[in-house]
């Protein structure tokens, strides 16, 4: 089990930026940790009381592994930060079904295609693809300023930074 505080930003790149930022991570010596498919379940209480309070409940299934999260309260207007506990489940279509029969809901599902990358065992970076809005960079680190030199490094500093999570933007159309 994890508990911490999750420090990240994402921000939006075309194509060619996320070629431009493939090259700068190999410069990096950057390590490919992960490349898969993620399936978030979200799971709330009946009339979405979890996320009216601004936190998550999600069931993230991977090729080989999955995890469930909760997520606390947003605390930065510019940046995500928030409490994060997550801990690895050996059968989530099982764990599904006994949140749905302890009365929770599924109120949302996407998935997306992740390239995870570590850095120096300090940041990480995502590239991550949603079906219909393309690329994202996601950069997560254990503070702010880690994130905004990473941003730098990667060639991403001058870009509009993204606080939505990524089912808000699936559901909203916005960045």
């Amino acid at each position: 089990m994890a508990e911490m505080k999750e420090i990240e930003i994402r921000v939006k790149v075309s194509n060619a930026e996320k070629k431009g930022v493939e090259n700068r991570l190999k410069a990096l010596n950057a390590k490919l940790i992960e490349s898969t498919i993620e399936t978030s379940h979200y799971i709330d209480l009946p009339g979405e009381k979890i996320m009216k309070k601004g936190g998550v409940l999600r069931v993230k299934i991977l090729e080989g592994h999955a995890l469930l999260t909760f997520k606390g309260k947003q605390e930065s207007k510019n940046f995500n930060v928030r409490e994060e506990i997550q801990t690895p489940v050996s059968e989530p279509k099982m764990l599904l079904r006994i949140l749905k029969a302890a009365g929770l809901i599924e109120t949302f599902k996407y998935s997306k295609e992740r390239n995870k990358y570590e850095l120096k065992g300090v940041h990480e970076v995502n590239l991550d693809k949603l079906p219909k809005h393309g690329w994202f960079v996601e950069v997560e680190a254990n503070s702010i300023s880690q994130v905004k030199e990473m941003l730098k490094i990667l060639g991403l500093g001058k870009k509009k930074l993204i606080t939505n999570s990524y089912a808000k933007i699936i559901r909203t159309g916005r960045y």
